[in-house]
């Protein structure tokens, strides 16, 4: 895992917190989430909100059944919208009938595949023309 997609799983362990991404406001995402979610500086706090989660959405999407239903619910964009991301986890555990700490790392795995995602979606698929290899002789 490089520094970008570190900190960008980083960023998604503290939104969990509390109300999670529901009820985030702007300034409590971080900036390797805001850029790979593709959030401007230009950016009002109601849209930074909903760019990211829509792409958390968008991306979560690829992610397997468990470590989606675990990613979205950990960050209240699915399930109880409780309070505390204890009660999400809670419901998480009873949904996949699993223990309470399977339900916690279905949520830290969950967490750093959606990292990588959001920080290779910004990554060019092709190589520029120049770093193209050719025979010299």
């Amino acid at each position: 895992m490089d520094g970008r997609t570190k900190h960008c799983a980083e960023d998604l362990k503290r939104l969990r917190k509390n109300r999670g991404l529901c009820l985030a406001r702007a300034d409590q995402i971080g900036a390797a989430l805001r850029e790979g979610c593709g959030v401007n500086n230009e950016d009002t706090p109601a849209v930074t909100v909903d760019k990211v989660s829509d792409a958390v959405r968008r991306h979560a999407a690829s992610l397997g059944p468990e470590q989606r239903l675990a990613t979205l619910a950990a960050l209240g964009l699915e399930g109880p919208r409780t309070r505390f991301l204890q009660g999400r986890q809670e419901w998480l555990a009873q949904q996949l009938e699993r223990d309470f700490r399977t339900a916690q790392r279905r949520i830290d795995e969950g967490f750093a595949e959606l990292a990588l995602l959001l920080t290779a979606a910004d990554e060019p698929t092709t190589a520029p023309p120049d770093s193209a290899w050719h025979t010299e002789r």
